[in-house]
């Protein structure tokens, strides 16, 4: 039930996280910081 949602939400978090991670990285680099 819940936790079941609530595991699955974490590992996408996790997923998006790096996602995002990596396009802050991308942004970041094309800004010259």
């Amino acid at each position: 039930g819940k936790d079941g949602n609530v595991v699955s939400l974490n590992a996408r978090g996790e997923r998006l996280g790096e996602l995002l991670d990596e396009l802050f990285k991308n942004s970041s680099s094309t800004r010259g910081n």
